[in-house]
């Protein structure tokens, strides 16, 4: 009786304790052991640590409980068997009413014994069912996930962070990234996943079919009681074998379950860790993995060199494009719209001359210059004006300087009215800063007259002069009428707003041949031809100082939105900005079509690169790297129930065939007729 309540109390404790081992997510508890992150943690120390493995103890109760069970039935089973053998001390019933109660017994024990055999059929065989399920798919998952993964980044980097220009792929300069660490890695993984394969997957079908047939035949053993309770043992020494047969099979569970409720134990720990992990709380990974990979690969540094090397090259690459670009400003805009109604000052023989490249004097110009451009000429590279014979510009190629080229610039000077035969580029650029400045000078009116227009405009109605009947004047913009503007008050305002809204040089180079045209157009603004051809792009995306690139792909967006200013020809309509992809598509002049191309090649590089490096950075970072890995593991909670399944079927089935072994060998003395000799004749009561 008190075998039997010791029976039932350690199976339902087993059951009260087994739930917490489930539900619990538990990890190592390293973190109570260390005193903080460090490389040199000893892990060792952590496992042996016996307060740790104290406040774990429901962790360990079933590799634990196996443990002890295998050692009882090691030990106890040859002392009994020997005493059942040799002593015969195996209690035979003396009475017929105690026989009656033994075989009683006897049949609870077998009820016990086959309904927990079907528990222990029912986990073995789908705990050895989940787990082998999950091993295959957890392979896949790692070669699927972190390996491939691996493997196809460290290809894109490679592919991104190379110069494609001849067809193959050459890795740039500017980026000397050492990938080959993770080409071995996953060279080597993959070895091993394939070793696995072939050594060990391939026998999990027979596995299984082992495990099957163990918990199988365990179910059948304990079955073999039915027929030696009902025949009596008519076998001689049946029960003996029994109980040997009995015996190994407990054994086999037990060691079974001993190496189960381990795989249990870190299995839940190892689940518990993950989680720590991804929560980036204290635990195994942050306290010792994370600080060991970041000594190991040094990535730190490595992330702050490349860094590094990304502000500076652009930098320097920004540095660079400010030379030949400035910001956009709208306040910078070209003062040939100014010259509104000078086609009329200019008569016939002036256009004669003015076409023929014979130097010309205007009426009201005397030793008129342009701003910011020497009187012999301007210097325009590879720039020379067909249909102009002797007209050269300084700078061209086959092109030489004289009195001509002098002339085509006294002529315009003339007709913008600044003064001055030289100045330089600052002087040039006061006069864009006042709209109306250009005007200043004087013109002939209709009686003779000289009209100042500086004092016209400074608002003195009496200084029109013979300019009063503006209504003849047909330079004005349509639907603009002056009738007697010495009369009215606003003169300034009225004269500002009629120049302002119309662009007259149009009508100047209307009248000039096209080539010639082109020029003048140029020349019209010539105090800004030289900034014009040395920085002819419009930078993009707003930059105005170096320290604006902060990365490459900052760099790139800025190189793709520069522009070439409107004034550059060749491109598109007057008026227009002309993009970089379009001027390598169609500029008439070479030059800036190549240059175009280049610009768009490196962009495309600076924006391959930044992309590289978005692929590259993760990689530099342990705990990414971690995660990746980490995600190998996403069944992680099917191997946790599987190994629970298992190792508590094992215990189970080592339990069961322990009390099949005492069913059978106290069977002999109830049922049996192994000792005739100590047989008595039942008592009649």
């Amino acid at each position: 009786m008190n075998k039997r309540t010791s029976l039932v109390l350690l199976l339902l404790a087993f059951l009260l304790v087994v739930p917490f081992a489930v539900r619990a997510q538990h990890s190592l508890e390293c973190q109570n052991v260390w005193k903080g992150p460090d490389a040199d943690n000893d892990i060792v120390a952590c496992l042996s640590n016996k307060d740790r493995l104290i406040g774990q103890w429901r962790l360990l109760v079933l590799p634990v409980m196996n443990v002890v069970l295998l050692a009882v039935l090691v030990l106890s089973f040859p002392l009994l068997f020997l005493c059942v053998l040799c002593c015969r001390c195996c209690c035979v019933p003396d009475t017929l009413g105690s026989t009656k109660r033994a075989r009683c017994c006897m049949w609870l024990w077998m009820s016990y014994a086959l309904i927990w055999s079907a528990v222990m059929f029912y986990l073995v065989f789908f705990g050895a069912g989940l787990l082998i399920k999950t091993a295959p798919r957890l392979m896949d998952d790692t070669v699927s996930g972190p390996l491939t993964y691996f493997n196809f980044t460290a290809e894109k980097v490679l592919d991104f962070a190379s110069d494609w220009s001849t067809g193959e792929r050459k890795q740039l300069d500017a980026l000397p990234l050492d990938l080959t660490d993770f080409t071995t890695v996953h060279e080597k993984a993959m070895g091993f996943v394939d070793m696995a394969r072939q050594y060990y997957f391939n026998y999990l079908d027979k596995v299984s079919l082992a495990t099957y047939c163990v918990s199988s035949v365990g179910l059948v053993l304990i079955a073999l009681i039915l027929p030696f309770a009902c025949c009596h043992c008519c076998i001689p020494c049946f029960p003996l074998v029994l109980s040997c047969l009995y015996w190994v099979t407990a054994v086999l569970f037990a060691v079974l379950g001993a190496t189960a409720g381990v795989l249990a134990y870190v299995a839940t720990v190892g689940c518990g860790e993950l989680e720590l992990h991804y929560a980036r709380q204290p635990g195994l990974a942050q306290w010792y993995a994370v600080p060991y990979c970041q000594r190991k690969f040094n990535f730190t540094n490595i992330n702050g060199m490349i860094r590094e090397k990304e502000l500076e090259l652009s930098k320097g690459a920004c540095e660079q494009l400010l030379g030949v670009c400035e910001p956009l400003n709208e306040t910078n805009v070209l003062p040939s719209k100014l010259l509104a109604g000078v086609p009329h000052v200019i008569n016939g023989a002036q256009r004669s001359k003015l076409l023929s490249g014979a130097p010309v004097a205007l009426n009201g110009a005397q030793g008129v210059g342009v701003p910011g451009v020497g009187a012999q000429g301007v210097g325009v590279p590879g720039v020379g004006i067909p249909g102009v014979p002797g007209v050269g510009i300084p700078g061209a190629s086959g092109a030489q300087a004289d009195a001509s080229g002098a002339g085509v610039l006294a002529a315009v000077g003339s007709v913008l009215g600044a003064g001055g035969g030289g100045g330089d580029a600052s002087q040039g650029g006061g006069a864009a800063a006042s709209p109306l400045a250009g005007l200043a000078g004087s013109v002939i009116a209709d009686d003779g007259n000289v009209v100042d227009l500086a004092n016209l405009l400074n608002g003195d109605p009496s200084a029109a002069g013979g300019l009063a009947k503006f209504e003849s004047f047909d330079g004005l913009p349509p639907g603009v009428t002056l009738p007697s503007m010495k009369d009215m008050p606003a003169v300034s305002e009225s004269l500002k707003k009629a120049l302002e809204g119309r662009n007259i040089s149009a009508d100047l180079l209307n009248e000039l041949p096209g080539n010639l045209g082109e020029l003048a157009n140029m020349l019209a603004d010539a105090s800004k031809l030289k900034e014009l051809f040395t920085r002819p792009l419009v930078c993009g995306a707003g930059l105005k100082k170096k320290e604006d690139c902060t990365d490459f792909g900052t760099m790139a967006s800025i190189i793709m939105d520069t522009k070439l200013k409107k004034e550059i020809p060749g491109c598109k309509g007057a008026g227009t900005y002309c993009k970089l992809s379009e001027c390598a598509g169609g500029c008439a002049l070479d030059f800036l079509k190549s240059a175009s191309a280049m610009l768009l090649s490196k962009a495309e590089q600076a924006r391959n690169a930044s992309i590289a490096l978005s692929y590259a950075r993760p990689l530099l970072e342990c705990n990414f790297v971690m995660d990746k890995l980490a995600g190998a593991l996403t069944r992680c909670d099917d191997i946790r129930r599987g190994t629970l399944m298992l190792g508590m079927g094992f215990f189970v089935g080592g339990i069961i065939f322990g009390l099949a072994i005492y069913i059978a060998l106290r069977g002999a003395c109830v049922w049996g007729k192994r000792f005739p000799k100590l047989r008595r004749k039942p008592r009649e009561r």
